[in-house]
């Protein structure tokens, strides 16, 4: 039983692992085109990636720029699964491309 509930909330962490490299390699495509990123933003891919398996997932990013041109990207992800809740937080630092 504990092997399984375990098994479960490694799969629930790598799921939120998966949306928050999505969500960077979204700014960093947003960066390269636009050269700026907006101080808030929501998830840019799929709406349905935040939904699997009966479990809604929720992204929030915000982004500064500093006086050298680079961007710290910080991106949360939210979720609750069979009555607990859990969240984990990502930070990048990220540059346009040339």
């Amino acid at each position: 039983m504990r092997a399984a509930q375990l098994k479960y909330a490694v799969a629930i962490e790598g799921r939120a692992d998966y949306l928050a490299r999505a969500q960077i390699s979204y700014a960093q495509a947003v960066l390269d085109k636009e050269g700026r990123l907006p101080q808030r933003m929501d998830y840019w891919g799929d709406k349905h990636d935040l939904q699997l398996n009966g479990i809604n997932y929720q992204l929030n990013g915000e982004a500064a720029a500093d006086d050298k041109g680079l961007w710290q990207l910080q991106v949360e992800v939210s979720w609750e699964a069979n009555g607990r809740q859990g969240k984990q937080e990502y930070k990048r630092c990220l540059a346009k491309h040339k």
